[in-house]
């Protein structure tokens, strides 16, 4: 395997035309007879690499889900149980009970587990935009608050946070590319760089992350995102704030002509690991809500974009984990968020609604084994048996 040289951040940002190929790896054939059945967390102990799901408290109560879940997955994440709604629906009332549920979980299990997420634009408390548009002066000290209580309860229990989500918006107008959210009109762009030191103060041992999407997408949407990103990154880390990696979602979209470039994906993943960033895949699924034709022709297609994704993104030895954003398609966001004109499941997860494993499961059984190891890393996954 061969990868394009480092992409420099000056050149990325500067727009210059000499940019490299995006290097990629050699996806096998993802016939399951050819591929197997291996757990994917020992295919990716064996790269040196990470894989996790998300998941919600209740379902880990689901005899067959636990079961899939610890037979092929070495990490979890909670998808809402840490988001600041669900967690402090009355001010200074804060419910741990999902999220330590998930903790223990994972703990029991042998399993890492990343915290997700200490702010993002959404799902915020009702009271908390009130207070901050009213109380601006506060606000510092408030979201200061907010990272002590949830990354100093699982201090040295998390792999790592999700420390700022989705803080660029290019459609907002702003010449940086950030998004307009509550917390940049109460602080300005001073905000990430407080909420990163509030978290390296909190739990310095876990690995402190900008998780952002769109990143693959080939419109132009797409381009201003990852220039944005590389901007605030550099700038961030520029100035010493404690950056460690970037998430890179992976919401998927084979029916949309141009929602991946894998060109542009591969260039971007350089320059980010150019400025000495770790990269996570953080919520990978692929949805067909747009595909027709048989659930065999869609199934194909989703899988064929697991491949076309992973096989840039574990290219590049700065790729330490691959998070799932769900596991099986019986609970899926995607089915709510982006439903089917024929009103069926939609079929994005490496699972069915019946446990079974899809083609999207053997592609990302295949990546992993094509996935070039990382030095040192071996095994690094617990054995969750």
């Amino acid at each position: 395997m061969t990868t394009s040289p480092p992409l420099s951040r000056r050149t990325f940002l500067a727009g210059g035309s000499a940019l490299a190929l995006a290097g990629c790896i050699s996806v096998p054939n993802r016939d399951p007879i050819i591929v197997g059945a291996a757990p994917l967390k020992e295919r990716a102990a064996r790269k040196g690499l990470i894989i996790g799901a998300e998941v919600s408290a209740p379902l880990l109560a689901d005899p067959t889900f636990r079961n899939t879940l610890t037979r092929d997955f070495a990490m979890v994440v909670p998808g809402n149980a840490l988001k600041w709604g669900p967690l402090e629906r009355r001010r200074k009332v804060l419910d741990f009970h999902n999220a330590d549920a998930i903790a223990d979980f994972a703990a029991a299990h042998g399993m890492m587990m990343r915290g997700h997420t200490l702010l993002w634009h959404d799902m915020n408390p009702k009271w908390l935009a009130k207070h901050l548009a009213d109380r601006r002066k506060d606000a510092a000290r408030l979201i200061r608050r907010h990272i002590k209580a949830m990354a100093g309860r699982y201090r040295g229990r998390m792999h790592s946070w999700d420390v700022v989500n989705e803080a660029i918006e290019p459609k907002d107008g702003r010449g940086d590319g950030l998004r307009n959210s509550l917390f940049l009109k109460a602080l300005g762009r001073d905000y990430l760089a407080l909420a990163f030191e509030a978290a390296a103060k909190a739990d310095p041992g876990a690995r402190l992350v900008f998780n952002e999407y769109g990143c693959e997408w080939g419109w132009d949407v797409g381009r201003q995102r990852r220039y944005a990103t590389l901007r605030l990154l550099e700038d961030l880390l520029d100035k010493g704030v404690p950056v460690h990696a970037l998430g890179i979602q992976g919401h998927l979209d084979p029916g949309s002509d141009g929602s991946l470039d894998t060109r542009a994906l591969g260039q971007f993943c350089d320059a980010a690991a150019d400025l000495g960033l770790a990269l996570q895949v953080t919520e990978l699924d692929a949805r067909d809500t747009s595909i027709g034709g048989s659930i065999e022709s869609r199934d194909r297609l989703v899988a064929d974009a697991y491949a076309r994704f992973l096989d840039v993104v574990l290219a590049r030895p700065a790729t330490e984990a691959v998070l799932t954003w769900g596991m099986t398609d019986r609970h899926s966001w995607l089915t709510g968020h982006f439903p089917r004109p024929d009103s069926g499941i939609v079929r994005g997860l490496p699972y069915d609604a019946d446990y079974r494993r899809k083609p999207a499961w053997y592609a990302l059984a295949a990546a992993l084994d094509a996935a070039p190891p990382r030095p040192g890393r071996e095994n690094a996954a617990p054995d969750a048996s």
